[in-house]
């Protein structure tokens, strides 16, 4: 990984929920051109610095891992993923999760083996969309092909265990329940 990339690495694992109680700026806001302008994918970043105060970087070290990133760099793609995990989990906001996932595409599409690892935890857990053990497995089973890495043998180890699988359901529907129940209550059109 590189100096960029390392800038922006998370602390802790991938966020389990995502929730529906975001109360921030809409994707279409942060992605307004008044805000940033630019490039969509770093006008978003550089956005979102402003909601997300404890963002470890400068705009323009992120500016750096955004080109490097759409380069093919795989330490910056992993950075812009994982990064737009943990904003998205700081702020249950979903739309910028899937930009997360969408960048983890991009370098599973690219044959990167770790991008294909961090997709494959995604479709696992079940953040923002339901969990797909099929898709996790496949995903996983690439990246080992590409990769003999250690944390690509565990994680495929890991995923095809039935007990994980069926701890990764109980738990993803138990944080779909309690954020059920921290949604407000749908205003009463009676009177």
């Amino acid at each position: 990984m590189n100096e960029q990339a390392e800038c922006l690495n998370p602390q802790g694992p991938y966020p389990a929920s995502c929730g529906v109680n975001y109360k921030g700026p809409t994707g279409e806001i942060v992605l307004s051109r008044e805000l940033t302008g630019g490039n969509a994918d770093i006008r978003y970043l550089t956005a979102m610095q402003s909601f997300y105060p404890d963002m470890p970087i400068s705009q323009e070290k992120l500016l750096e891992v955004a080109k490097a990133a759409e380069n093919g760099d795989e330490g910056s793609i992993m950075a812009l993923g994982r990064i737009y995990y943990e904003i998205g989990h700081y702020y249950t906001n979903c739309s910028v999760v899937r930009t997360g996932q969408n960048w983890l595409q991009r370098g599973s599409d690219l044959n990167l083996p770790h991008a294909k690892v961090a997709l494959s935890q995604h479709y696992f857990s079940g953040i923002c969309g339901p969990i797909n053990v099929e898709k996790a497995l496949q995903l996983a089973r690439e990246a080992q092909a590409l990769d003999n890495h250690p944390i690509i043998v565990e994680w495929l180890e890991y995923a095809r265990d039935p007990d994980n699988q069926t701890l990764a359901e109980r738990e993803r529907k138990q944080q779909l329940e309690v954020h059920q129940e921290k949604r407000p209550p749908k205003p009463s059109t009676q009177f």
